[in-house]
């Protein structure tokens, strides 16, 4: 996969910058980053929203990204409770 900010994952990675899109059939236009639905429409699923961070080894160096698809629903009193908390959380992680 090429390093740039085409992709979600590339823009994530090379901006070394945390991605939270609610909607990604709803991406604003000016963003640098689009979609790509070709997993959604050969597994028939429906992607909806978006965590996007970078994994980082011991020295702070990228390695990767970890992308979390569509939030989890009904969440318990112990869980996170909305999409900033959630991606507070996993920064400190």
């Amino acid at each position: 996969m090429p390093l740039d900010e085409k992709s979600i994952a590339g823009f994530c990675a090379y901006n070394d910058e945390v991605v939270n899109i609610p909607d990604v059939y709803n991406i604003p236009s000016d963003a640098t980053f689009s979609f790509n639905d070709t997993i959604d429409n050969k597994y028939d699923y429906l992607s909806k929203s978006m965590l996007v961070f970078p994994m980082k080894n011991h020295l702070g160096e990228i390695q990767g990204v970890i992308q979390l698809i569509n939030s989890k629903e009904n969440l318990g009193d112990d869980d996170v409770s909305d999409d900033e908390d959630l991606e507070s959380y996993l920064i400190r992680l």
